[in-house]
C-alpha cells in the first residue's frame, strides 16, 4: 500500500446517505430552540407596545412629569428587548446594505420624539391632541422598529 495514494470513497454508499436523511428529516435542537425564543421574544414585545399605549393614554389624560417617566421608561424596556434581540427579530431573506442606518434613524428619531413630547409635558402648553400627537408618532415608530 502507498502512503500518498489517495483514500477514495463511495458517495453512493447507503450508509453514508441514510445518515443524511434521518437528520434532515427532524429539526434539529437549536431549530426549535430558536423559533420558541423568536415567538416568545415577539410576545413579550407584543405586550410591552400593549403597556406604552395604555400608559400613553393615561399621560394624554393627565400629563404629569410622573406619567411621563412611566412612559418613557416603558419606551426604554421596549428598546432594550428590541436591540437585545435584535438579531432574531430583523433576519429577513434579502441582503440590504442600508438596513443597519435604518435601524439607527428610527432609534434616533424615537429620542428626538421623546424629548419633545417631554418638552411638551414640562411646559404644559401643549394638551389634548398634540400630546396625543407626539405619542402617536412614537408608538408608530416603535411598531416600525418592532417589524
Amino acid at each position: 500500500m502507498k502512503i500518498q495514494e489517495p483514500v477514495r470513497i463511495n458517495m453512493n454508499d447507503p450508509r453514508l446517505t441514510a445518515t443524511d436523511r434521518t437528520s434532515s428529516q427532524s429539526p434539529s435542537f437549536q431549530k426549535i430552540m430558536s423559533t420558541y425564543s423568536k415567538d416568545l421574544t415577539k410576545d413579550h414585545l407584543q405586550q410591552i407596545l400593549v403597556n406604552i399605549d395604555q400608559q400613553g393614554q393615561k399621560l394624554s389624560e393627565n400629563p404629569t412629569f410622573n406619567e411621563l417617566r412611566k412612559y418613557k421608561d416603558l419606551v426604554k424596556q421596549f428598546m432594550g428587548e428590541v436591540t437585545k434581540s435584535g438579531i432574531a427579530l430583523y433576519q429577513t431573506d434579502i441582503w440590504d446594505p442600508y438596513a443597519g442606518n435604518k435601524t439607527l434613524k428610527t432609534v434616533q428619531t424615537i429620542d428626538r420624539k421623546l424629548i419633545e413630547l417631554t418638552d411638551q409635558v414640562l411646559n404644559q402648553q401643549d394638551k389634548g391632541l398634540s400630546i396625543l400627537e407626539r405619542i402617536g408618532e412614537i408608538k408608530g415608530l416603535l411598531i416600525n422598529l418592532y417589524t
